[in-house]
């Protein structure tokens, strides 16, 4: 199976990271700049087996085929994960489903022959029009809501002249968009629509998505130029003839403008916030409000400001939309279900049967998805209480802990120790006194990475009881309460932490450990042990499970098999091939002198070979010596 990479994929910087921008699904996907190189090789030349054999982490790599796939990033999405999970199935609906269910009946890819590089003065014309017309119905206060949709009392005929004129307006906005991505890709593909029931042609937007701002800016205005445009002529029109026709266009004009104004669908007015606000980030705006931060407990997220102006647009908005559609659509159900029922031709009443259910499913839609947003926005806006309880731990508690934590002193001689209890949900690196060192007893807690985007990424979730955090740590971790927790604090004294401090000095120094960052050094410290070696004791045993690496700081041991014996000198790292392969020991490892052994757990070394590819550069790098018979790296 060869994966093979859509050729219109963007690439977007985003702080450390890069943005991976699918035009054809609107998907982002945010991947390591060491993740770009093997990703833009997949033209259809490399197969998984191949990938997988010169890939440094193959759960990494399957991870992000597997999102790849999801985003539909890949020529050939469906086949691929339908390869590696063949039990699972790609999507819930076959594509001809989600094609209709997306309110596309047609679709058809020609070679557009009109190229219009700017709509401006359209645009301008269409608002001047607007204005016009504006300014006649608050002169000549036109009773625009008197009779909307019908023509002389008759509803079957004014609501299929309505739906006319606003398909006839949608289409003609399409082909002004197609003439605008004609400038940059002659190959325009039309679509055939059903949105709220009104047939109309639409376009793919992916060739405008990264042309200049302004033009983009233009794109998705000439679709909301040609409904003002339109509505502006028909209340002009309705002023000159006062016979209803106009004014009833007109509304039905404006609640279709209503929709493309609406943020969270595949609208022109969502692209056209998106320009505004938040385009450099190449995410939608439907997205943003499912998982707004107005406030981000790690600061200022990238591109904030720009979505707190889109969910006050947004806000704003629903509020309009919600008085338009109560004033234009509810009090008129009921007669529309009368004219429905009296309708004296068969075709009438099926038609306006059907109009008064696609209006009523319309409405229900925009105020369910528009209430559930909403709500969610106004859920940041309200303070979370996290909990935060202190007290004193008692004696017999703390003997417990001692059991599990022998680096613990005792309970006499410690000096106010007090016992933090913090609900799930908090953070507690900032809670933690510069003298005061925590130890978790009680519950889950993780190191975590903040997003650029907002969020976080959980690195690692520390076991219990476990040390957190002292005040000499250059670079403080971000820690994060996953569950409700129990955390001891006691005071801080560097000649009672002499071990602890120790540990990280030893990963500060030796390679490949002192290349990682601060808090990743911290976290292995902390989890890390010191072993005294005696002569003739083993560090591990052969057919024993890779459950530790470690590193000989003091002294010499011999590495055992049934029929070689190999002697390595301090210091050294042992263990490595077992935790690589994930294999029982293949040799027996016995201290030959006294010395002293920093042992790491198999799985906090493997948490950093996945998050720090490098680290398995090096350590193959050292097997190959190793094999090979020459010196180790170190």
């Amino acid at each position: 199976m060869t994966p093979i990479l859509r050729d219109t994929v963007t690439w977007t910087p985003w702080g450390e990271h890069l943005l991976l921008f699918n035009p054809k699904t609107r998907s982002t996907l945010r991947v390591s700049h060491q993740d770009k190189q093997w990703i833009e090789s997949l033209n259809g030349t490399l197969t998984l087996e191949e990938l997988e054999q010169t890939s440094p982490d193959p759960n990494h790599l399957l991870t992000m085929i597997t999102r790849l796939c999801r985003g539909d990033f890949l020529e050939n999405s469906e086949s691929v994960f339908g390869f590696l999970f063949p039990k699972q199935q790609f999507a819930s609906w076959a594509p001809a489903k989600r094609q209709w269910l997306s309110k596309t009946l047609f679709e058809h890819t020609i070679q557009w022959p009109l190229a219009i590089s700017t709509v401006s003065w359209f645009i301008l014309l269409a608002i001047v029009v607007f204005i016009a017309g504006g300014s006649v119905a608050i002169f000549q206060n036109l009773p625009l809501d008197t009779h909307p949709w019908s023509i002389g009392h008759d509803w079957a005929w004014g609501s299929f002249l309505s739906y006319l004129t606003i398909s006839l307006c949608w289409s003609i906005g399409t082909l002004l968009q197609a003439s605008m991505s004609a400038v940059h890709n002659p190959s325009v593909t039309l679509h055939l629509k059903h949105t709220l029931g009104i047939l109309h042609l639409s376009s793919h937007r992916h060739p405008i998505f990264h042309t200049p701002i302004t033009t983009q800016r233009q794109y998705a205005s000439v679709g909301i130029a040609v409904l003002l445009l339109a509505m502006g002529l028909c209340v002009l029109m309705e002023s000159l003839w006062a016979n209803g026709v106009g004014g009833s266009l007109a509304v039905a004009l404006l609640l279709a403008l209503v929709w493309d104004l609406c943020p969270f669908f595949e609208t022109n007015g969502a692209q056209l916030l998106e320009t505004v606000t938040i385009h450099k980030q190449r995410l939608r705006t439907q997205d943003f409000l499912r998982s707004s931060l107005f406030r981000s407990p790690f600061g200022e997220v990238s591109g904030q400001t720009g979505l707190r102006i889109t969910l006050s647009i947004w806000l704003v908005w629903f509020g309009i939309a919600i008085h338009l559609l109560g004033r234009f659509v509810l009090p008129h159900l009921g007669t529309l279900l009368v004219q429905t029922l009296q309708y004296p031709f068969l075709i009438g009443q099926i038609w306006l049967g059907g109009l008064c259910l696609i209006i009523a499913f319309y409405y229900a839609y925009l105020l369910f998805e528009g209430l559930r947003l909403s709500g969610n926005l106004l859920e940041q806006l309200v303070p979370t209480k996290k909990k935060h309880h202190i007290g004193s731990p008692r004696a017999e508690a703390y003997q417990g802990w001692r059991a599990e934590f022998p680096m613990l002193p005792s309970f006499e001689q410690l000096s106010k120790p007090e016992l933090h209890t913090f609900s799930a949900g908090s953070r507690l690196d900032t809670q933690i006194k510069p003298d005061s060192l925590w130890i978790v007893v009680e519950g889950q807690i993780a190191f975590i990475s903040p997003k650029p985007e907002g969020g976080f990424e959980t690195l690692f979730e520390t076991p219990t009881p476990a040390v957190l955090l002292n005040g000499n740590l250059p670079q403080k971790p971000v820690l994060w309460s996953v569950s409700e927790a129990s955390i001891l604090s006691i005071p801080y004294q560097p000649e009672d932490w002499t071990t602890l401090d120790k540990q990280l000095s030893v990963l500060q120094q030796t390679q490949p450990f002192d290349t990682l960052p601060p808090t990743w050094q911290w976290i292995l410290a902390t989890q890390t042990q010191l072993i005294p070696c005696t002569v003739g004791t083993a560090l591990m045993q052969q057919g024993q499970r890779a459950d530790a690496l470690y590193l000989l700081l003091e002294g010499t041991c011999a590495v055992q098999t049934q029929t070689t014996s190999v002697e390595i000198q301090s210091p050294a790292i042992i263990g490595e091939m077992g935790i690589l392969s994930e294999s029982p020991r293949n040799a027996s490892v016995i201290n030959t002198t006294d010395g002293l052994a920093l042992q790491i757990p198999a799985h906090i070394v493997r948490l950093c070979l996945q998050h720090h590819p490098s680290l398995q550069d090096w350590f193959g790098n050292l097997i190959q010596t190793r094999l090979g018979g020459e010196d180790d790296p170190q």
